[in-house]
């Protein structure tokens, strides 16, 4: 995690989801001089951040269903707002291994997320990075570190790094 957040000049993190809501349970980078540092136990939305998205991408249909309504009940008109973006960001996650936000929860910053897996008791893990817009094109960050993110999810699956 701090190669990867050192190498895309941002912060890279884990997370679970919070309800309505995913929460960082990890974070590594720097965390100078940064707009957005998600300190473990911050909470953000699923429906409009890439973490959330790609903790979506993880559920069932089922699940998924039950979710989005447990979404639209905390935030009245999300779904509405951002529903084409979750199918986007799940089928990206599903296809590619990762999704991209630009500068949708937080204007100055791309983000991007990978799901993981499961840790052994069931909860579902995702990794992100979040880095300045002013540190990369939206290009670079589709073209390389977005996928370069998605193998680091590939290879933390592989390691077993939670043991199921």
């Amino acid at each position: 995690m701090s190669e990867f957040a050192e190498f895309a000049k941002g912060n890279t993190s884990l997370a679970v989801f919070n309800g309505a809501d995913t929460v960082y349970i990890q974070t590594a980078g720097d965390t100078s001089n940064f707009p957005h540092v998600p300190e473990m136990g911050m909470t953000i939305p699923l429906a409009n951040t890439a973490t959330g998205r790609s903790l979506l991408s993880m559920l069932s249909d089922e699940q998924l269903a039950l979710k989005l309504e447990e979404i639209e009940s905390q935030y009245p008109g999300s779904l509405e707002a951002c529903g084409t973006r979750i199918e986007e960001s799940i089928k990206s996650c599903k296809e590619k291994g990762y999704c991209i936000s630009f500068g949708e929860w937080r204007e100055n910053m791309h983000a991007m997320a990978a799901p993981i897996g499961k840790t052994s008791d069931g909860l579902d893990v995702t990794i992100s990075c979040g880095i300045p817009a002013y540190r990369a094109r939206k290009e670079e960050v589709e073209n390389d570190l977005a996928p370069r993110l998605a193998s680091v999810a590939e290879n933390l699956r592989l390691i077993n790094i939670f043991g199921n």
